[in-house]
Protein backbone atom coordinates (compact mmCIF):
# COMPACT_ATOMS: atom_id res chain seq x y z
CA UNK A 1 0.00 0.00 0.00
CA UNK A 2 1.45 3.63 -1.17
CA UNK A 3 0.47 5.24 2.48
CA UNK A 4 2.42 2.83 4.38
CA UNK A 5 5.86 3.03 1.91
CA UNK A 6 5.41 7.14 1.91
CA UNK A 7 5.39 6.32 6.07
CA UNK A 8 8.12 4.01 6.44
CA UNK A 9 10.46 5.97 3.73
CA UNK A 10 9.40 9.10 6.19
CA UNK A 11 10.47 6.98 9.01
CA UNK A 12 13.92 6.23 7.42
CA UNK A 13 14.62 10.15 6.58
CA UNK A 14 14.05 10.73 10.46
CA UNK A 15 16.33 7.22 11.16
CA UNK A 16 19.06 8.96 9.28
CA UNK A 17 18.95 12.41 10.83
CA UNK A 18 18.97 10.93 14.18
CA UNK A 19 22.34 9.15 12.88
CA UNK A 20 23.67 12.13 11.38
CA UNK A 21 23.62 14.68 13.94
CA UNK A 22 23.85 11.93 16.65
CA UNK A 23 20.68 13.00 18.04
CA UNK A 24 18.20 11.04 20.21
CA UNK A 25 14.59 11.00 19.55
CA UNK A 26 13.52 13.98 21.95
CA UNK A 27 16.05 16.49 20.49
CA UNK A 28 14.82 15.06 16.86
CA UNK A 29 11.43 16.16 17.57
CA UNK A 30 12.93 19.02 19.27
CA UNK A 31 14.25 20.00 16.19
CA UNK A 32 11.35 19.73 13.96
CA UNK A 33 8.94 20.83 16.35
CA UNK A 34 7.20 17.64 16.72
CA UNK A 35 5.41 15.45 19.98
CA UNK A 36 8.20 12.21 19.99
CA UNK A 37 4.68 10.08 19.27
CA UNK A 38 3.57 11.63 16.30
CA UNK A 39 6.80 12.54 14.07
CA UNK A 40 5.32 10.08 11.46
CA UNK A 41 2.12 10.43 10.63
CA UNK A 42 -0.79 7.37 10.22
CA UNK A 43 -1.18 8.86 6.76
CA UNK A 44 2.35 9.00 5.41
CA UNK A 45 1.34 12.15 4.63
CA UNK A 46 3.52 14.50 6.13
CA UNK A 47 2.47 18.32 6.82
CA UNK A 48 4.66 21.17 4.98
CA UNK A 49 6.69 22.54 8.45
CA UNK A 50 7.43 18.94 8.65
CA UNK A 51 8.93 18.35 5.21
CA UNK A 52 10.58 21.94 5.84
CA UNK A 53 12.14 20.41 9.08
CA UNK A 54 13.20 17.36 7.24
CA UNK A 55 14.98 18.96 4.21
CA UNK A 56 16.98 21.56 6.89
CA UNK A 57 17.99 18.70 9.19
CA UNK A 58 19.58 16.58 5.87
CA UNK A 59 20.45 19.54 4.13
CA UNK A 60 18.68 18.94 1.07
CA UNK A 61 16.22 20.40 -0.69
CA UNK A 62 12.23 20.49 -0.06
CA UNK A 63 12.27 18.75 -3.52
CA UNK A 64 15.03 16.04 -2.72
CA UNK A 65 12.37 15.23 0.66
CA UNK A 66 9.04 15.05 -1.41
CA UNK A 67 10.87 12.97 -3.89
CA UNK A 68 12.16 10.51 -1.56
CA UNK A 69 9.19 10.35 0.44
CA UNK A 70 6.31 10.02 -2.60
CA UNK A 71 6.09 7.31 -4.73
CA UNK A 72 5.43 7.45 -7.73
CA UNK A 73 1.93 6.03 -8.73
CA UNK A 74 2.26 6.31 -12.77
CA UNK A 75 5.85 4.43 -12.37
CA UNK A 76 4.09 1.59 -10.74
CA UNK A 77 1.18 1.45 -12.94
CA UNK A 78 3.31 1.54 -16.01
CA UNK A 79 5.42 -1.14 -15.01
CA UNK A 80 2.64 -3.35 -14.83
CA UNK A 81 1.24 -2.55 -18.24
CA UNK A 82 4.66 -2.10 -20.01
CA UNK A 83 5.43 -4.62 -22.25
CA UNK A 84 8.56 -7.51 -21.74
CA UNK A 85 9.54 -7.37 -25.38
CA UNK A 86 12.01 -4.49 -25.83
CA UNK A 87 11.12 -3.76 -29.61
CA UNK A 88 7.45 -3.40 -28.50
CA UNK A 89 8.77 -1.24 -25.19
CA UNK A 90 10.22 1.07 -27.73
CA UNK A 91 6.65 0.81 -29.72
CA UNK A 92 5.17 2.05 -27.24
CA UNK A 93 7.60 4.92 -26.39
CA UNK A 94 7.25 5.93 -29.68
CA UNK A 95 3.75 6.36 -29.98
CA UNK A 96 3.17 8.10 -26.82
CA UNK A 97 5.71 9.99 -28.15
CA UNK A 98 4.38 10.97 -31.40
CA UNK A 99 0.78 11.74 -29.89
CA UNK A 100 2.20 13.92 -27.34
CA UNK A 101 0.62 11.44 -24.52
CA UNK A 102 2.87 13.19 -21.96
CA UNK A 103 2.04 11.18 -18.90
CA UNK A 104 2.18 8.00 -20.35
CA UNK A 105 5.37 8.66 -21.56
CA UNK A 106 6.62 10.00 -18.48
CA UNK A 107 5.40 6.59 -16.81
CA UNK A 108 6.95 4.27 -19.29
CA UNK A 109 10.06 6.18 -18.83
CA UNK A 110 9.26 5.67 -14.91
CA UNK A 111 8.65 1.90 -15.87
CA UNK A 112 12.02 1.12 -17.54
CA UNK A 113 13.77 2.85 -14.80
CA UNK A 114 12.48 0.44 -12.21
CA UNK A 115 13.12 -2.35 -14.77
CA UNK A 116 16.63 -1.20 -15.25
CA UNK A 117 19.56 -3.69 -14.52
CA UNK A 118 22.60 -1.37 -15.69
CA UNK A 119 23.43 2.30 -15.90
CA UNK A 120 22.91 2.15 -20.11
CA UNK A 121 19.16 0.51 -19.27
CA UNK A 122 18.99 3.41 -16.89
CA UNK A 123 20.35 6.78 -18.86
CA UNK A 124 17.81 5.23 -22.06
CA UNK A 125 14.75 5.24 -19.46
CA UNK A 126 16.06 8.79 -18.15
CA UNK A 127 16.32 10.08 -21.59
CA UNK A 128 12.49 8.85 -21.97
CA UNK A 129 11.57 10.77 -18.54
CA UNK A 130 13.48 13.71 -19.60
CA UNK A 131 10.74 13.92 -23.12
CA UNK A 132 8.38 13.55 -21.13
CA UNK A 133 8.93 15.97 -18.92
CA UNK A 134 9.41 18.56 -21.19
CA UNK A 135 6.81 17.98 -23.62
CA UNK A 136 4.20 18.90 -20.15
CA UNK A 137 6.69 22.54 -19.79
CA UNK A 138 8.21 21.08 -17.00
CA UNK A 139 11.84 22.14 -18.50
CA UNK A 140 13.84 22.32 -14.90
CA UNK A 141 12.93 18.47 -14.22
CA UNK A 142 13.72 17.67 -17.17
CA UNK A 143 17.02 18.79 -16.80
CA UNK A 144 18.05 16.90 -13.48
CA UNK A 145 16.35 13.48 -15.10
CA UNK A 146 18.55 14.10 -17.78
CA UNK A 147 21.76 14.87 -15.74
CA UNK A 148 21.03 12.00 -13.83
CA UNK A 149 21.14 9.96 -16.78
CA UNK A 150 24.60 11.77 -17.81
CA UNK A 151 25.66 10.72 -14.54
CA UNK A 152 25.51 6.91 -15.36
CA UNK A 153 29.12 5.43 -15.68
CA UNK A 154 30.11 3.65 -18.84
CA UNK A 155 26.94 5.02 -21.10
CA UNK A 156 27.83 4.83 -24.47
CA UNK A 157 28.45 7.78 -27.00
CA UNK A 158 25.30 7.54 -28.82
CA UNK A 159 23.03 7.86 -25.95
CA UNK A 160 25.48 10.43 -24.06
CA UNK A 161 25.24 12.58 -26.91
CA UNK A 162 21.47 12.00 -27.07
CA UNK A 163 21.34 13.11 -23.16
CA UNK A 164 23.40 15.55 -23.51
CA UNK A 165 21.06 17.44 -25.92
CA UNK A 166 17.80 16.79 -23.66
CA UNK A 167 20.35 19.03 -21.61
CA UNK A 168 20.99 21.76 -24.42
CA UNK A 169 17.67 22.23 -24.83
CA UNK A 170 16.34 22.28 -21.23
CA UNK A 171 18.66 25.02 -20.64
CA UNK A 172 17.53 26.85 -24.27
CA UNK A 173 13.81 26.47 -22.89
CA UNK A 174 14.78 28.28 -19.40
CA UNK A 175 16.89 30.56 -21.11
CA UNK A 176 19.88 29.62 -20.10
CA UNK A 177 21.40 30.80 -23.14
CA UNK A 178 24.69 30.72 -22.25
CA UNK A 179 25.03 27.09 -21.20
CA UNK A 180 22.56 25.90 -23.78
CA UNK A 181 25.01 27.24 -26.45
CA UNK A 182 28.07 25.67 -25.02
CA UNK A 183 26.14 22.30 -24.85
CA UNK A 184 24.86 22.49 -28.07
CA UNK A 185 28.67 23.55 -29.23
CA UNK A 186 30.64 20.59 -27.25
CA UNK A 187 27.99 17.94 -28.85
CA UNK A 188 28.75 19.09 -32.40
CA UNK A 189 32.56 19.41 -31.78
CA UNK A 190 32.59 15.65 -30.32
CA UNK A 191 30.77 14.52 -33.07
CA UNK A 192 33.45 15.98 -35.70
CA UNK A 193 34.53 12.84 -37.83
CA UNK A 194 31.63 10.63 -36.82
CA UNK A 195 28.06 11.71 -38.52
CA UNK A 196 27.68 9.10 -40.54
CA UNK A 197 24.20 7.90 -42.56
CA UNK A 198 23.32 6.67 -39.24
CA UNK A 199 19.75 8.57 -37.96
CA UNK A 200 20.28 8.57 -33.98
CA UNK A 201 23.49 10.68 -34.53
CA UNK A 202 22.05 12.61 -37.40
CA UNK A 203 19.07 13.89 -35.36
CA UNK A 204 21.29 14.91 -32.32
CA UNK A 205 23.60 16.63 -34.90
CA UNK A 206 20.52 18.88 -36.09
CA UNK A 207 19.26 18.90 -33.04
CA UNK A 208 22.55 20.65 -31.06
CA UNK A 209 22.90 22.66 -34.34
CA UNK A 210 19.30 24.37 -33.98
CA UNK A 211 19.78 24.59 -30.24
CA UNK A 212 22.70 26.45 -31.00
CA UNK A 213 21.39 28.62 -33.31
CA UNK A 214 17.91 29.69 -31.58
CA UNK A 215 20.33 30.23 -28.53
CA UNK A 216 22.11 32.42 -30.46
CA UNK A 217 19.17 34.19 -31.85
CA UNK A 218 17.69 34.76 -28.37
CA UNK A 219 21.38 35.98 -27.33
CA UNK A 220 20.76 38.74 -30.15
CA UNK A 221 18.46 40.60 -27.74
CA UNK A 222 20.20 40.11 -24.30
CA UNK A 223 24.21 40.35 -25.39
CA UNK A 224 23.49 44.13 -27.30
CA UNK A 225 27.29 44.67 -27.90
CA UNK A 226 27.48 41.73 -30.04
CA UNK A 227 24.08 41.36 -31.41
CA UNK A 228 25.78 41.42 -35.05
CA UNK A 229 27.85 38.66 -33.67
CA UNK A 230 24.99 36.46 -32.44
CA UNK A 231 23.00 37.11 -35.64
CA UNK A 232 25.37 35.96 -37.83
CA UNK A 233 25.71 32.40 -36.12
CA UNK A 234 22.03 32.06 -35.65
CA UNK A 235 22.06 32.14 -39.12
CA UNK A 236 24.62 29.90 -39.94
CA UNK A 237 23.37 27.07 -37.67
CA UNK A 238 19.62 27.75 -38.26
CA UNK A 239 19.76 27.38 -42.38
CA UNK A 240 22.02 23.91 -41.94
CA UNK A 241 20.33 23.21 -39.37
CA UNK A 242 17.23 23.50 -41.86
CA UNK A 243 18.49 21.56 -44.45
CA UNK A 244 19.81 18.79 -42.04
CA UNK A 245 16.34 18.28 -40.73
CA UNK A 246 14.99 18.48 -44.43
CA UNK A 247 17.53 15.65 -45.91
CA UNK A 248 16.00 13.27 -42.43
CA UNK A 249 13.08 13.62 -43.86
CA UNK A 250 13.62 12.72 -47.33
CA UNK A 251 15.97 10.10 -46.17
CA UNK A 252 13.53 8.36 -43.24
CA UNK A 253 10.17 10.17 -43.87
CA UNK A 254 9.71 11.46 -40.51
CA UNK A 255 6.74 14.43 -40.80
CA UNK A 256 8.07 15.86 -37.51
CA UNK A 257 12.09 16.84 -39.47
CA UNK A 258 9.63 19.29 -41.81
CA UNK A 259 8.23 20.90 -38.17
CA UNK A 260 11.56 21.33 -37.13
CA UNK A 261 12.95 22.36 -40.45
CA UNK A 262 10.33 25.40 -41.07
CA UNK A 263 11.06 26.28 -37.28
CA UNK A 264 14.85 26.59 -37.80
CA UNK A 265 14.17 28.50 -41.31
CA UNK A 266 11.80 31.21 -39.43
CA UNK A 267 14.43 31.51 -36.73
CA UNK A 268 17.02 32.29 -39.60
CA UNK A 269 14.67 34.76 -40.80
CA UNK A 270 14.19 36.74 -37.82
CA UNK A 271 18.15 36.96 -37.39
CA UNK A 272 18.31 38.28 -40.73
CA UNK A 273 16.27 41.03 -40.09
CA UNK A 274 18.17 42.44 -36.95
CA UNK A 275 20.86 42.50 -39.67
CA UNK A 276 18.85 44.43 -42.22
CA UNK A 277 16.12 46.11 -40.49
CA UNK A 278 14.71 47.63 -43.36
CA UNK A 279 13.55 43.61 -44.33
CA UNK A 280 11.40 43.93 -40.52
CA UNK A 281 7.93 44.88 -41.83
CA UNK A 282 8.49 43.01 -45.00
CA UNK A 283 8.64 39.59 -42.66
CA UNK A 284 6.21 40.64 -40.37
CA UNK A 285 3.79 41.34 -42.94
CA UNK A 286 4.49 38.03 -44.82
CA UNK A 287 4.00 36.40 -41.54
CA UNK A 288 0.59 37.58 -40.90
CA UNK A 289 -0.36 37.07 -44.39
CA UNK A 290 1.00 33.34 -44.08
CA UNK A 291 -1.28 32.30 -41.27
CA UNK A 292 -4.01 31.84 -43.48
CA UNK A 293 -2.32 28.23 -44.12
CA UNK A 294 -3.64 27.76 -40.17
CA UNK A 295 -6.98 29.37 -40.08
CA UNK A 296 -8.19 25.83 -38.34
CA UNK A 297 -5.91 24.72 -35.95
CA UNK A 298 -7.64 22.06 -34.77
CA UNK A 299 -7.32 20.41 -38.80
CA UNK A 300 -3.96 20.01 -38.40
CA UNK A 301 -2.49 15.95 -38.33
CA UNK A 302 1.28 16.65 -37.93
CA UNK A 303 1.14 18.46 -34.45
CA UNK A 304 5.41 19.65 -35.32
CA UNK A 305 4.03 21.67 -38.20
CA UNK A 306 1.70 23.27 -36.51
CA UNK A 307 4.09 23.99 -33.66
CA UNK A 308 6.53 25.60 -36.37
CA UNK A 309 3.67 27.86 -37.85
CA UNK A 310 2.79 29.24 -33.83
CA UNK A 311 7.17 29.59 -33.73
CA UNK A 312 7.14 31.57 -36.81
CA UNK A 313 4.32 34.00 -35.03
CA UNK A 314 6.94 34.38 -31.88
CA UNK A 315 9.65 35.47 -34.52
CA UNK A 316 7.67 38.20 -36.61
CA UNK A 317 6.41 39.22 -32.73
CA UNK A 318 10.27 39.81 -31.87
CA UNK A 319 10.72 41.49 -35.02
CA UNK A 320 7.61 43.59 -34.62
CA UNK A 321 9.00 44.88 -30.95
CA UNK A 322 12.62 46.23 -32.77
CA UNK A 323 10.59 48.13 -35.63
CA UNK A 324 9.77 51.76 -35.04
CA UNK A 325 6.11 51.72 -36.78
CA UNK A 326 4.27 51.99 -33.31
CA UNK A 327 0.61 51.47 -34.67
CA UNK A 328 1.42 49.02 -37.06
CA UNK A 329 3.34 46.75 -35.31
CA UNK A 330 1.18 46.65 -32.44
CA UNK A 331 -1.52 45.42 -34.69
CA UNK A 332 0.52 42.93 -36.38
CA UNK A 333 1.91 41.65 -32.65
CA UNK A 334 -2.04 41.17 -31.36
CA UNK A 335 -2.43 39.53 -34.36
CA UNK A 336 0.45 36.81 -33.86
CA UNK A 337 0.31 36.81 -30.05
CA UNK A 338 -3.67 35.58 -30.75
CA UNK A 339 -2.60 32.50 -33.37
CA UNK A 340 0.38 31.55 -30.38
CA UNK A 341 -2.08 31.06 -28.00
CA UNK A 342 -4.67 29.56 -30.10
CA UNK A 343 -1.33 27.18 -31.44
CA UNK A 344 -0.49 26.65 -27.85
CA UNK A 345 -4.02 25.81 -26.35
CA UNK A 346 -4.17 23.23 -29.53
CA UNK A 347 -1.00 21.40 -28.71
CA UNK A 348 -0.25 22.45 -24.79
CA UNK A 349 2.91 23.81 -25.42
CA UNK A 350 4.11 25.59 -22.48
CA UNK A 351 7.36 27.31 -23.81
CA UNK A 352 4.95 29.10 -26.14
CA UNK A 353 2.71 30.36 -23.85
CA UNK A 354 5.32 31.75 -21.98
CA UNK A 355 6.69 33.63 -25.01
CA UNK A 356 3.20 34.56 -26.26
CA UNK A 357 2.13 35.91 -22.69
CA UNK A 358 5.90 38.15 -22.37
CA UNK A 359 5.48 39.26 -26.01
CA UNK A 360 1.99 40.44 -25.06
CA UNK A 361 2.78 42.15 -21.59
CA UNK A 362 5.20 43.73 -23.46
CA UNK A 363 2.94 45.10 -26.46
CA UNK A 364 0.33 46.03 -23.80
CA UNK A 365 3.50 48.25 -21.69
CA UNK A 366 4.31 49.44 -24.99
CA UNK A 367 0.80 50.48 -26.35
CA UNK A 368 0.27 52.46 -23.10
CA UNK A 369 3.56 54.11 -23.49
CA UNK A 370 3.07 55.29 -27.38
CA UNK A 371 0.11 54.95 -28.44
CA UNK A 372 -2.13 55.83 -25.55
CA UNK A 373 -4.53 52.67 -25.74
CA UNK A 374 -4.22 50.57 -22.64
CA UNK A 375 -5.59 47.04 -22.63
CA UNK A 376 -6.79 45.15 -19.57
CA UNK A 377 -5.99 42.04 -18.72
CA UNK A 378 -9.57 39.99 -18.40
CA UNK A 379 -8.66 36.68 -17.10
CA UNK A 380 -11.16 34.03 -17.13
CA UNK A 381 -10.45 30.50 -14.92
CA UNK A 382 -8.78 29.08 -17.87
CA UNK A 383 -6.35 31.52 -18.23
CA UNK A 384 -5.65 32.09 -14.76
CA UNK A 385 -4.88 28.34 -15.08
CA UNK A 386 -2.46 28.88 -17.52
CA UNK A 387 -0.79 31.88 -16.35
CA UNK A 388 -0.04 30.10 -13.08
CA UNK A 389 0.97 27.17 -14.72
CA UNK A 390 3.62 29.31 -16.85
CA UNK A 391 4.64 30.73 -13.68
CA UNK A 392 5.42 27.12 -12.21
CA UNK A 393 7.29 26.09 -15.17
CA UNK A 394 9.38 29.12 -15.93
CA UNK A 395 10.76 31.11 -12.75
CA UNK A 396 12.14 33.71 -15.25
CA UNK A 397 8.51 34.84 -16.19
CA UNK A 398 7.36 35.20 -12.72
CA UNK A 399 7.59 38.55 -12.99
CA UNK A 400 5.88 39.15 -15.62
CA UNK A 401 2.81 36.76 -14.11
CA UNK A 402 2.65 39.12 -11.63
CA UNK A 403 2.24 42.28 -13.35
CA UNK A 404 -0.64 40.03 -15.57
CA UNK A 405 -2.56 39.18 -12.42
CA UNK A 406 -1.91 42.64 -10.83
CA UNK A 407 -3.31 44.02 -13.98
CA UNK A 408 -6.33 41.95 -14.48
CA UNK A 409 -7.59 42.32 -10.74
CA UNK A 410 -7.16 38.71 -9.50
CA UNK A 411 -4.45 39.42 -6.72
CA UNK A 412 -4.74 43.31 -4.94
CA UNK A 413 -1.28 44.81 -4.52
Amino acid sequence: MLWKQRRDRLQWLLDLIRTMRGWTRGELSTALGRDPTKLVPASGNPKLDLVVGVAAALGWSVGDVVESIWLDRAGEEGLAALPQDPREVAAVVDLARRERRWEDLRAAGVALRLRATHSEERALADHVIASAWAGMGCFATSLSVAQRGLAEPGVGFDLRELLSVDVAAAHYALWNLVEARAIASEILRSLEGREDGDLLRRLVAASARSVRGHASRRLMAVDLRSSARHAAEAIDQLEVAEREFRWLHDDFGDPADLGRAHTCRGGALEARATIDPARGIDLVDSIVAGLDECVDVESFRESEVLESHGWWCIFGCNVALRAPDADRTHRSIAILTNKAFEIADRLDHWAMRERAFTIEHFRRDRAACEVASFEEWVLDPEDLRVVMGTMGRFPGFRPIGWRILLESGVVDE
